[in-house]
């Protein structure tokens, strides 16, 4: 949250501004700590890590992983601006604009159900 708050301010105040580095700061602080208490919830053993880390070490599911996080910021930044470009250019009502976005949440939909009977017809991925 941190990093699409100090993202969006950059935008606005500029990416020099102390606000902006303090947030990319914070960011940072928090993905530390983030990976600090997920490694040491490893090497305890009545923990289970929300995140193992161990699976970063393949290289299959870095790459994964990275792609999933490009595809999601590209997908939502998409709803963003299509949503302002739905109600300023088009001048669509709010519930004309949802409605511009059903076909794309019923794709959305579906993929997700596909992907459930993939998964149960060929099982889940050994990733370690």
């Amino acid at each position: 949250m941190a990093l699409a708050a100090t993202t969006i301010e950059g935008g606005r105040r500029g990416f020099a501004d102390p606000v902006v580095l303090g947030g990319f700061g914070l960011t940072a602080v928090a993905l530390g700590a983030f990976v600090l208490v997920e490694s040491r919830r490893a090497g305890v053993r009545r923990a289970e890590p929300m995140l193992p880390l161990g699976l970063f070490r393949s290289r299959a599911f870095a790459s994964i992983s990275a792609v999933g996080l490009l595809v999601n910021i590209a997908f939502y930044g998409l709803i963003f601006l299509l949503g302002l470009y739905f109600q300023t250019i088009r001048h669509y009502s709010a519930l004309a604009t949802g409605l511009a976005f059903a076909p794309s949440t019923a794709a959305v939909l579906v993929a997700n159900l596909g992907a459930g009977r993939l998964t149960r017809a060929f099982g889940n991925p050994q990733w370690y």
